[in-house]
């Protein structure tokens, strides 16, 4: 969840693989790093001749060789990054899984998956709070005094507080009403652009980002949850790739040479490692919205052997096929 969370808002996740045997039972760990420990604006030549680009030294093919992370203060409470220095932590490639999604040719660092919706999600906040002070300055304040008799120097106030349900005697002034009609019906329509924009924008459905169900049948919400759930499988599998496939085997590794994994008391061998490789991640999966008639078109589709049993099973559950 931390990599989830970390990849949207940053845009990559740095992760160091830590070997040990005082680290716990198994002599293996990894350590999640923030992305800003790897600075972007390290650009420099390291003296084996590489080239180091946003803290990535890369070779004259442009394959990562090693990654720089800056050192944290540990002399002060929290953790703070000391960004005046310039000591760093060389860390090799192998032992780094750096994650991200690459959406430009040559890309070496990631980018925020929230960058195209920040804009607007500015807008429909500055939105809001204008419209909430608006209303509350509406509410509260009940119009101005004028004094028809007095010059222009005459700068003396006439200080009111604005208790609801409340009027002061305004003597020889003259009282003049202010009524501010927003927020109007105006705002609805409005929040709503500013929503699905936000919502292409993450690549989500724009029921579900604003909890918004009017104006929807089966079919339309449908559609948006199947072309949403299909956004999610695509991350599920980039996320199984990038990071869970490389810890397992990373892991398994060490746990065999460790003989941490016992089965009837027997550690198992290490020469069956490439069989303990061989495994597969099954995503999360979501119930659908009318069960019946998706259970009914699965059933046609197995007779007509477009589906098979086991693609039904993941599909519709998150339990392996037996």
């Amino acid at each position: 969840r931390i990599v989830a969370t970390t990849c949207a808002t940053d845009g990559e996740v740095f992760i160091i693989k830590r070997y040990g045997k005082d680290l716990n039972e198994f002599g293996f760990a990894i350590q999640i790093v923030d992305p800003m420990m790897v600075c972007s604006k390290h650009f420099d030549r390291a003296s084996n001749g590489n080239y180091i680009r946003h803290g990535i030294e890369v070779n004259a093919n442009g394959k990562p060789i090693a990654y720089y992370f800056k050192k944290p203060r540990l002399d002060v409470m929290g953790y703070v990054e000391n960004y005046s220095s310039n000591s760093y932590e060389r860390i090799e490639a192998a032992n780094v899984i750096h994650i991200y999604l690459p959406e430009i040719l040559g890309q070496k660092r990631g980018l925020p998956w929230m960058r195209t919706a920040m804009s607007r999600m500015r807008m429909l906040s500055g939105f809001e709070d204008a419209a909430i002070t608006n209303a509350r300055v509406g509410a509260a304040k009940m119009g101005f005094f004028k004094d028809l008799d007095a010059d222009n120097d005459n700068d003396d106030d006439l200080p009111m507080d604005g208790e609801a349900g409340a009027f002061e005697n305004i003597g020889n002034r003259e009282f003049v009403e202010w009524n501010p009609q927003f927020p109007d019906q105006s705002i609805d329509p409005f929040t709503k652009t500013i929503l699905r924009s936000i919502s292409s924008g993450l690549g989500v459905s724009y029921n579900n980002l604003a909890s918004d169900l009017t104006a929807v049948n089966f079919s339309s919400i449908r559609q948006g949850a199947l072309d949403e759930r299909e956004v999610w499988k695509g991350l599920q599998e980039w996320l199984i790739e990038w990071l869970c496939l490389p810890i397992y085997e990373a892991w398994i590794e060490r746990a065999l040479l460790s003989g941490s994994i016992k089965v009837f008391d027997k550690p198992l061998k290490f020469e069956r490692l490439e069989k303990y490789k061989k495994i597969s991640f099954q995503g999360r999966r979501w119930a659908w919205i009318d069960p019946t008639a998706e259970m009914t078109a699965n059933q046609m589709a197995i007779a007509m052997r477009i589906k098979s049993r086991s693609e039904v099973i993941r599909e519709t559950t998150t339990r392996d096929p037996v």
